[in-house]
């Protein structure tokens, strides 16, 4: 029983998730820690892209696609969450960032020592500076009892929350 060595001849033509392999371009290292040489291929992606990529990278599934996939993958998380423009789950959060010096959330302390407070919901942005921080956490509530709380409410009286909400909120 002879084993192939080479796997050249064995790739040209085949499509690895989002890749077509299109030919062989000769063996390079696969790194340029790993001294050790692997066959590379030129591939062309569903997106029309052309890459080259090791041989060793398609075969176990460490690269699908030229880095399109990320972005199609990325607005998919991105907007299961918006409910009109906004993420319920994140406006019901009490949850404060860890690098977050005042602990109060969508609260930041400036260099100059003040506290500016900002919040986007349903694409308005809304952002003011403050010298005291008891002003920017009223105004902070002013404006999610007059903006977050309706869509809050009818967000989840109305429509059930998607898993991703559900893993923000606990």
């Amino acid at each position: 029983m002879t084993f192939m060595r080479n796997t050249r001849k064995c790739l040209v033509g085949k499509v690895f998730y989002d890749l077509t392999v299109l030919e062989y371009i000769g063996s390079k290292p696969a790194t340029s820690t790993n001294p050790r040489k692997r066959p590379w291929y030129k591939c062309q992606c569903v997106c029309g892209k052309i890459i080259e990529i090791c041989g060793k990278y398609l075969t176990c599934n460490h690269t699908k696609s030229c880095g399109c996939r990320k972005i199609i993958v990325a607005d998919k998380q991105i907007n299961s969450t918006l409910y009109k423009g906004t993420r319920p789950c994140l406006l019901k959060s009490t949850k404060v960032r860890g690098d977050n010096i005042t602990q109060e959330r969508n609260i930041c302390l400036t260099r100059d020592g003040g506290f500016d407070v900002s919040m986007t919901i349903q694409g308005k942005r809304f952002r003011k500076y403050f010298v005291n921080i008891n002003e920017a956490i009223i105004f902070r509530d002013n404006i999610k009892e007059k903006y977050a709380k309706p869509i809050i409410e009818e967000y989840y009286n109305n429509i059930l929350p998607s898993p991703t909400c559900i893993k923000t909120i606990q």
